[in-house]
């Protein structure tokens, strides 16, 4: 079993605008049949589990020019659907995504959908863990994928049925049935499960409670059979916490990153943190960024990078404009490249700017919403980073549909894929992907 340091392998700064068409996939999700709900919580507003990509090791190339495709639906929007992780194994994404805001009435289940290296479906979608049934809460949905012990995992929480884990095999079909590991926890609407991860001797997931907008934390360590053996505050010194992300190696240690809040709320910095299998320290706590008086911070992101890290967020001062920042880190924490500012825009109306974060045949990359207009309409915008520095490169757009959320990027061989969600009037939310190719000049 390989330890931290070989976390996950990833693998010209000249771009250009692509403006495109929408697609539309024929195949989807419905051949499955939906069960009849209706949601009480929001899954896009939980809590994002941290899945990161799968290695992907690409030749180097010249440079070339990043060049968008058409953002192409993968669902019907026959109902509201949200992408909720998004997961690359054999350079295949698996996206996984529930619906959400049901209209017609209606939950449905925690699906997968597997596609190719530029985001086009290869196979029908798969429900892997059950609809939440009528008025019901639910959470956030969690992905594991491993290349290398070809161990994957789905999660997800329902009120009266707690967080439940299945296996996936390589094509995120369940294998067996699925365990409840939260055995004897009390419902809360304000409780949630993710971040699973399946290894040799179990299973560890995260969980979250809010109480007046600070996050409660913990790991749990848990056996095959869903009996747990270990639980940790993360993080154990006892700050304010508002938002955490973690990025898991195979062997199930990881890089924790949270946001440190003061109790006045007013003073804010990012802490990274090495952890174990069982939640056990590895490495000191470092504090990557300085006290960011007056600022809120939110949206954290963490990225494989080779043998190092990259770290993401959103930083907004005075409710004016907002920023987005990058960093360098080593898989123990400690400050590679400092934090680099790739963007600022206005703040948009009502939500926080989305964005992801990945590399891609060596490039660091952020996919994020360059336009918030009322009516919805806009697209992404990827800005490729300088590999040493992380200085921002070129940029490449592609038009969306409306109200983007829930926005992931991954590297696979063939560069960049974005998944997020948007609205197609006259239909509801539907899941779309849209990937941004390297192509040499010439």
């Amino acid at each position: 079993m390989r330890g931290l340091h070989p976390l996950l392998l990833l693998g010209s700064l000249a771009a250009c605008g692509a403006r495109t068409e929408l697609l539309v996939a024929t195949s989807d999700a419905s051949v499955v049949p939906d069960g009849a709900a209706v949601d009480v919580a929001r899954p896009e507003d939980a809590p994002r589990p941290i899945d990161a990509g799968a290695p992907v090791d690409a030749p180097p190339r010249p440079p070339c020019v990043w060049t968008a495709t058409a953002p192409l639906a993968i669902t019907a929007g026959d109902r509201d659907r949200s992408p909720l992780a998004v997961r690359v194994l054999d350079d295949r994404l698996w996206v996984g995504y529930q619906s959400s805001n049901p209209d017609p009435p209606g939950n449905q289940g925690r699906f997968v959908r597997v596609t190719d290296a530029l985001g086009r479906p290869v196979a029908p979608a798969v429900e892997v863990l059950p609809s939440p049934g009528a008025l019901t809460s639910y959470g956030a949905f969690s992905l594991w994928t491993n290349p290398v012990t070809r161990e994957h995992a789905a999660m997800s929480w329902t009120e009266g049925l707690g967080c439940r884990v299945v296996r996936l095999d390589d094509n995120a079909r369940p294998v067996g049935e699925s365990v409840q590991v939260d055995r004897g926890r009390l419902p809360s609407e304000d409780f949630n499960c993710s971040s699973v991860v399946r290894h040799r001797d179990g299973w560890t997931y995260l969980t979250g409670s809010s109480i007046v907008g600070m996050r409660d934390s913990r790991l749990h360590v848990v056996t095959p059979s869903g009996v747990e053996t270990a639980t940790v505050l993360l993080p154990s010194e006892g700050p304010v916490v508002r938002s955490t992300a973690r990025l898991a190696a195979d062997d199930g240690s990881f890089l924790y990153a949270w946001i440190a809040t003061s109790t006045s709320g007013t003073d804010t910095r990012i802490v990274v943190r090495r952890f174990d299998v069982r939640g056990r320290p590895l490495s000191p706590a470092t504090t990557l960024t300085p006290v960011r008086v007056s600022r809120f911070i939110s949206n954290l992101r963490l990225a494989p990078d080779g043998d190092a890290a990259l770290v993401g967020w959103s930083e907004t001062a005075a409710a004016v404009s907002v920023e987005l920042v990058v960093a360098r880190t080593s898989l123990d924490g400690a400050v590679r490249v400092a934090p680099t500012t790739i963007a600022r825009a206005p703040v948009p109306r009502g939500r926080q700017p989305e964005f992801g974060l990945a590399v891609a045949q060596g490039v660091p990359g952020v996919v994020w919403q360059f336009t918030a207009s009322e009516d919805g309409t806009g697209g992404l915008r990827l800005t490729t980073l300088d590999p040493a520095t992380l200085r921002p490169g070129g940029t490449t757009d592609v038009a969306t549909e409306r109200f983007v959320r829930s926005v992931f990027l991954r590297g696979t061989s063939q560069g960049f894929v974005a998944v997020f969600g948007a609205i197609a009037p006259p239909t509801l939310t539907q899941v779309w992907t849209a990937s941004f190719r390297c192509v040499a000049p010439g």
